[in-house]
């Protein structure tokens, strides 16, 4: 890929990203950003923090003018003079819930107002407890503001609330008090990190900062590139045609990359500079082509229905695959009639072509039946809830994309298991009716 001509502004994220540790910008990431401005690209970072514990990354790279912080909340048109784009809060009745919520829970948690974080000294104790290491510790700990009653200065210096950063020891904990978050009116939560969630006015983030800073530099989705690497980066990926996810990234974003790069602690945000917009990186062709061949292929399917052949598999098989760490491929072959349990995938999604004989589909999300012969070609994307049945000489090659492990099962509703059991079972409206009914008692 050569983007030196097409992208004109590059949006990256600070910690787990562009940063090393918690204020360590390498001089090769300096470097590349300084070829970078030279060709007449922008950098702009995005970062979640707040915009002064930005400002050394940001003088690093050059990039003051553009400068998204708090996760989109802050968005300026010149960082130099403070002049803001726009700003969001959440309501003082979201901002009440909010507090009185976090208060019941043993966790360290800031309130974000006025270009300042603030905490509670009840609370202060607890940040060596909540699951940062050592060095944020020690930056979260410089950079805030402890007073003694969070609400009561909230309301005598009249602060408007951006956002609160929330920060859990024990992550089991995180799903329910998240769940508990998302049910305050006019709120949302985001995760930046394993320990770490971000509560956030709804409808305020990286996707809406990105497409106004876009828009106000008057270019379109094709001309930016964006680089991140955890929950709150997602909904930026969405603004732009190229994509980079750090290989520290989570799951999600990785699937929904262009690229991915190496992880920031290997100068991965360089890499994507060097290697995408620059031209530098020399060829990275390994001189190698793997094989597997048709006998050792065949062999393998006589002994199970299904036979991976790419991917970075856990489970034992039959055959040796092509280690591949991005996506999965593999032959499913049934010599008898055969029926798999309901399920969806989270982040993958399946390309199939049928190689010879028949399957048939049903979507569950709106109960359309598919029936499929060989030479024929689909895609089952991610969120698609789906059944399958097989006719016996049923033989698929399937890829999945990323190649992850991310089934969930769905309970079977007795009509569901008929139509399973049987090649020539059809579906109806009234069979969709029961299983509907099924999934919404859970």
């Amino acid at each position: 890929m050569n983007e030196k001509q097409a992208i004109r502004a590059v949006f990256v994220d600070l910690d787990g990203t562009l940063l090393q540790g918690v204020d360590t910008v390498t001089p090769r990431t300096v470097a590349a950003f300084d070829k970078l401005r030279a060709s007449g690209v922008t950098p702009v970072v995005a970062t979640g923090r707040l915009a002064y514990e930005a400002d050394f990354a940001m003088r690093a790279i050059e990039a003051d003018g553009y400068m998204i912080a708090m996760n989109g909340l802050a968005v300026y048109d010149d960082y130099r003079t403070g002049h803001l784009l726009y700003e969001a809060y959440m309501s003082d009745k979201a901002v009440s819930f909010i507090l009185e919520r976090l208060m019941r829970e043993k966790v360290f948690f800031q309130a974000y107002a006025g270009n300042r974080a603030y905490c509670q000294e009840d609370r202060a104790g607890l940040i060596c407890s909540c699951g940062m290491d050592e060095e944020h510790v020690r930056f979260f700990s410089g950079t805030q503001k402890t007073v003694a009653d969070l609400r009561a200065y909230l309301s005598a210096h009249r602060l408007k609330v951006n956002k609160f950063f929330v920060s859990v020891g024990d992550v089991s904990q995180i799903p329910f008090l998240r769940v508990a978050l998302n049910a305050i009116e006019g709120v949302v939560t985001l995760s930046s990190g394993e320990h770490y969630i971000e509560v956030i006015p709804e409808g305020a983030d990286k996707r809406r900062a990105v497409r106004a800073v876009r828009e106000a530099m008057g270019l379109a989705p094709e001309e930016i590139m964006v680089i991140g690497d955890s929950e709150n980066d997602l909904g930026m990926f969405d603004e732009a045609v190229t994509r980079v996810a750090m290989g520290n990234a989570c799951d999600a974003l990785k699937a929904k990359a262009n690229y991915i790069a190496p992880s920031n602690q290997k100068d991965g945000v360089a890499w994507a500079l060097e290697t995408l917009l620059l031209g530098e990186q020399p060829s990275r062709f390994s001189g190698r082509i793997e094989i597997l061949r048709a006998e050792e292929i065949e062999a393998s399917l006589e002994f199970s229905t299904r036979q991976y052949l790419a991917g970075d598999l856990r489970l034992p098989q039959h055959l040796n695959f092509l280690l591949d760490k991005n996506v999965e491929i593999g032959i499913s072959d049934y010599d008898h009639y055969h029926w798999e349990q309901a399920h969806y995938h989270t982040i993958t999604s399946e390309y199939c072509y049928l190689l010879s004989g028949e399957t048939k589909y049903i979507d569950l999300s709106d109960g359309t039946e598919y029936h499929f012969s060989a030479g024929d070609f689909y895609i089952l994307r991610q969120d698609t809830p789906y059944v399958q049945k097989c006719r016996e000489g049923c033989r698929l090659l399937f890829a999945k994309v990323p190649g992850l492990n991310d089934k969930v099962t769905i309970r079977m509703a007795e009509p569901l298991q008929q139509w399973c059991a049987d090649w020539e079972a059809a579906w109806s409206p009234e069979q969709q009716a029961q299983q509907d009914a099924l999934q919404q008692e859970e």
